[in-house]
């Protein structure tokens, strides 16, 4: 027995007949859910407990006067149980009742409308599994009571059989009646077939059933020749099947039936109901509340859209996206620079400090105040929008986002609310819920930033500096400023190393013979060498820093992010709690339908 699937049915019923009795135990339409509930109870615990009966239950279902009695007589070897199956073809006396046939009734056997035909397992046909027959009335039957009778056998019983005439292959009231019956094993039999359908209309007959059954597992159909009646007395109550014909039917029950375990087969039908009952409740909410599912649907094509409205701007302003594009570019391309480049590397980083004002560098070195201001300016500026950028990324903007949707769908939920109340005939002196009583919550966001991050990092790997970039630059940086730079300090050093000389050999003049000044011709020298280090410099980052990238990159950052958005939220990225208790409850029961469709 499928426990856990029956026990969350029963705490999905008694969820539902809670919260229509929040909407008020004296409102006209909570007796009606309370029977729909009820109902669904008792149908999945019949089938999940396959009413007691410790076997497969076969039942034989379909319009009467199909033949269903006469075929299932073909599985009961005790001749006396034979002769009290009632066959309706031809006959005034048709199946009245459910009839069930087996060693055991069901635990709840309802007298009024079953019966039960005590038959061992030794009298039934071998299938090579122990089962029990259902014998079914009509499901054209106008009797109201055995009608009723029909529905709930259909319910519980596990596989069906249904037989139909020829002629009836087309009927859509046999695809209406069954479809009550999908998510279970059905066996397709055509009977009393005079001209023998073609296996392409077979084919398209069994194609039907399972576009009406798309959850049930729908047999190939089996073709059973017409059969002739050897009279209506007590004696001859069923027709006759012709040897071949009972033998392909035995098979092909065997063939499906066989294989399956008592405990699976309610799986698929279990689901179904839920999916049926999640359909009929909310059906019933929105026949009896039109104005609150009007409103209601208002509220949720804002959700749909506020995803897609308001967090696209998660990765915040473009002057922040572009300046975090940008340091994250440079900062690639610092990382890849190989650390013996000096001092290439170090004034790399010393620019990559400044952020964005690396074009003013090589001004500001010549002494240029108006550049030097401007620079510090820029500098400020884009570390500022680092910053932004940064704290954005790390889930700033996550209280902007839920700020602006909660602004954004407060008026469809007071509508909501409003609507509610006159529908339901609340007390005019009652008092409206207040404003901080609604709690709007952005489920997913976390999971949002982490892809955008993902999304941000990928996006820059690709358009960042390649390594072999990084290192012929670097090493070009490095020949040009030492190619200007050894020159004076090989001279220094040689004159240090002269006048060493001369201490040493006691050369009375010795002492004047080092370098005069030796500061002030080095930071000559570092300035010569470092200015077409930089204009190189800022060759290199122009080049492959260029705006161009950083564009592309924004745009391919933005474009992916949107998507990401639109795809979450397809998935029910937002969500709606509000803390009103008959709000809540009307959301809830009115959502079921779209809840279900969802998942």
């Amino acid at each position: 027995m499928p426990s856990r699937l029956l026990e969350s049915c029963n705490d999905l019923a008694d969820k539902v007949e809670r919260h229509a009795g929040v909407l008020g135990l004296d409102w006209e339409g909570y007796s009606e859910v309370s029977r729909i509930c009820e109902d669904f109870r008792r149908s999945c615990r019949e089938l999940a407990e396959n009413r007691g009966i410790d076997q497969l239950t076969i039942a034989f279902t379909g319009p009467k006067n199909s033949g269903k009695t006469t075929l299932l007589s073909l599985f009961v070897r005790d001749e006396t149980t034979r002769r009290r199956l009632r066959a309706g073809y031809a006959r005034a006396d048709a199946t009245e009742k459910v009839t069930w046939v087996g060693p055991n009734p069901p635990f709840d056997l309802r007298e009024e409308s079953e019966t039960h035909f005590r038959c061992r397992e030794s009298d039934l046909e071998d299938l090579g599994f122990p089962y029990t027959l259902v014998d079914v009335p009509g499901l054209n039957e106008a009797d109201e009571r055995r009608a009723e009778a029909a529905v709930h056998a259909l319910d519980s019983a596990l596989v069906k059989v249904l037989v139909l005439a020829q002629r009836e292959m087309e009927d859509k009231a046999v695809f209406q009646y069954l479809s009550r019956a999908d998510g279970s094993l059905v066996l397709p039999v055509v009977n009393l077939v005079r001209d023998k359908p073609s296996r392409e209309d077979l084919d398209a007959f069994r194609e039907r059933l399972a576009q009406h059954l798309p959850h049930a597992e729908v047999r190939p159909v089996v073709c059973l020749e017409d059969f002739g009646i050897r009279g209506s007395g007590e004696e001859s109550p069923v027709g006759t099947v012709g040897p071949d014909d009972a033998a392909r039917l035995k098979e092909s029950i065997r063939a499906a039936a066989g294989p399956r375990r008592l405990r699976e087969l309610p799986q698929a039908q279990l689901n179904h109901k839920l999916q049926r009952f999640h359909e009929d409740v909310g059906r019933f909410m929105a026949k009896r509340l039109p104005a609150s599912r009007r409103a209601l649907d208002a509220l949720r094509e804002s959700e749909r859209k506020l995803p897609r409205e308001t967090l696209r701007h998660l990765l915040g302003s473009e002057p922040a996206l572009r300046a975090g594009v940008r340091q994250r570019l440079r900062a690639t391309f610092l990382q890849r620079t190989p650390c013996f480049f000096f001092p290439w590397r170090t004034v790399l980083a010393l620019a990559n400090l400044l952020h964005g004002a690396v074009e003013r560098v090589p001004l500001v070195l010549m002494g240029s105040l108006p550049s030097f201001v401007s620079g510090a300016f820029t500098a400020a500026k884009n570390v500022r929008n680092a910053r932004d950028f940064s704290r954005e990324v790390e889930g700033g903007i996550r209280d902007c986002s839920e700020s602006a949707v909660k602004e954004k769908i407060t008026p469809e939920v007071r509508e909501l609310e409003f609507v509610l109340r006159r529908e339901l005939g609340t007390a005019k002196g009652e008092p409206p819920p207040r404003s901080d009583e609604l709690e709007v919550t952005v489920s997913g966001l976390r999971n949002l930033q982490a892809r955008s991050s993902e999304i941000f990092n990928q996006a820059v790997e690709r358009r960042a500096p390649s390594r072999a970039a990084a290192v012929f630059c670097g090493f070009a940086g490095f020949l040009l400023f030492w190619g200007f730079f050894a020159w004076p300090v090989y001279g220094l050093y040689l004159d240090f190393f002269q006048a060493v000389g001369e201490v040493f050999g006691r050369t009375p003049e010795a002492s004047g013979r080092f370098p005069a000044a030796p500061f002030g011709m080095l930071g000559t020298s570092l300035l010569l060498a470092l200015l077409p280090m930089c204009f190189f410099m800022l060759a290199a980052v122009s080049l492959l820093v260029r705006p161009g990238k950083v564009s592309g990159c924004v745009d391919e950052i933005r474009s992916r992010h949107d998507e990401t958005v639109a795809e979450l939220a397809g998935a029910g990225l937002l969500t709606i709690k509000v803390e009103q208790p008959r709000i809540d409850a009307c959301m809830f029961l009115l959502n079921l339908s779209v809840d279900r469709t969802r998942e």
